[in-house]
């Protein structure tokens, strides 16, 4: 039969001419135990759906790690751990300094199952709705893959959880874009706060050894000295991270004191006061970053390729060259521009995210590794909603959970 229509199809299939929900006798003769209507019909359903959704490329794909190893619904932890800030010297006949170990980070998620039922009702045969069942898959990966952008996104933006924009945490309690992140800046996209945001993504650097404030009361944000539990691997010339303040260190005044005399508010940070207990860490090697990806909703794209689309400074009377245009020809600058949706809904608020071959700041992870969406035709297709509505069910099913799990990139 050329071009059959899709009530043709179903009574063929069946031999239910009449379209009443039941096989006829022909198809009972010929019943085998591998196939039936219903599941024939979910399979084919199911693969175009697979080859919509794998024909929907995402745009966040380069900033995400995929965790292809999860096979349960347990909670997975993401253990970070920094680096050494160098090996010092060692003089003739002495021994080996303790250059300690760097602290260990925990980041923690879980999957989740998202999904829901769809129905392929008698009236659908008998009105034969051909061209809405043809788009019923692509319409469910088109869902799916809708869902799983504003999920990602989430991530970036820190409401991944459901709540507003840049409420989710970090594994220091801290939301992610925070003061002491070094990662929150308040203005408006332009060429100035683009090239200072740029820099704040390079400044990023790796934790070397950590250690805890022992300074009853704290310091203030004038004192030249800092009591600390323990000053292993810490020596003098390294940079500590205080909250949101960097301090050089100028020498070692004992197994518990550090002398930063002249070294408060270092590489562009502000002087603070620092309450007891406050965490310590030791700055090591800063993280290298060959690209970066400026994400920004519809509404600024305009505003962003001015910034980066022109040889001259955006505004400036000095013929200034552009170096940003220089970094996006080499390809150290890429943007993405998405629905203001998937960022929270906010028209103003725009990102920069480090790929995640350079640093994983982003973490997915699929059931099995299957990335794709499912749609499973009911255990007993001819029982049930079959029988009481006219109806056979089947279900979408897309598993999958993911975290930010480091701020700095």
């Amino acid at each position: 039969m050329r071009n059959p229509r899709f009530r043709q199809i179903y009574q063929l299939w069946t031999d239910d001419q009449d379209i009443r929900g039941r096989y006829g006798p022909a198809a009972l003769q010929e019943a085998g135990t591998t196939a039936d209507m219903p599941t024939a019909l979910g399979t084919s359903m199911e693969k175009a759906m697979v080859q919509k959704y794998l024909e929907m490329t995402p745009d966040w794909d380069p900033l995400v790690y995929i965790n292809p190893d999860v096979n349960t619904f347990k909670t997975q932890d993401r253990i970070l751990w920094g680096g050494f800030a160098g090996l010092p010297t060692k003089a003739e006949g002495a021994a080996y300094a303790d250059i300690g170990f760097p602290r260990e980070e925990k980041a923690q998620y879980s999957l989740a199952t998202r999904g829901g039922l769809v129905y392929i009702t008698r009236e659908m045969i008998k009105n034969d709705d051909m061209s809405m069942l043809r788009d019923l898959p692509n319409r469910i990966a088109a869902g799916a893959r809708n869902q799983l952008n504003k999920f990602v996104f989430g991530l970036l933006v820190g409401n991944a959880a459901g709540g507003a924009i840049n409420t989710d945490t970090t594994y220091d309690a801290k939301v992610i874009y925070h003061a002491d992140h070094l990662n929150l800046a308040t203005g408006a996209l332009d060429y100035s706060t683009f090239v200072a945001a740029r820099r704040q993504l390079q400044n990023q650097k790796n934790f070397g050894v950590s250690t805890l404030m022992n300074d009853s009361g704290g310091i203030s944000n004038s004192d030249t000295a800092v009591t600390v539990v323990s000053t292993t691997g810490i020596r003098a010339g390294d940079y500590i991270q205080i909250e949101a303040e960097i301090i050089k260190v100028a020498a070692i005044t004992s197994a518990t004191v550090l002398d930063i005399t002249g070294g408060r508010a270092a590489l562009g940070t502000s002087a603070a006061a620092h309450a007891d207990a406050t965490r310590v860490y030791q700055l090591a090697d800063p993280i290298p970053l060959r690209t970066i990806y400026a994400v920004v909703p519809y509404e600024l794209e305009a505003t962003l390729a001015a910034i980066l689309g022109s040889d001259l400074v955006p505004g400036s009377a000095n013929n200034d060259i552009n170096f940003l245009n220089m970094e996006v020809r080499a390809g150290r600058i890429k943007h993405l521009a998405v629905p203001s949706i998937y960022l929270g809904a906010d028209l103003n608020n725009w990102y920069l995210a480090a790929p995640a071959a350079e640093i994983v700041s982003l973490e997915l992870a699929f059931m099995d590794n299957r990335r794709e969406p499912e749609l499973l035709v009911q255990d007993a297709p001819t029982e049930g909603l079959v029988w009481t509505n006219d109806q056979i069910t089947y279900k979408a099913r897309h598993e999958y959970g993911g975290k930010a799990v480091d701020y700095r990139g």
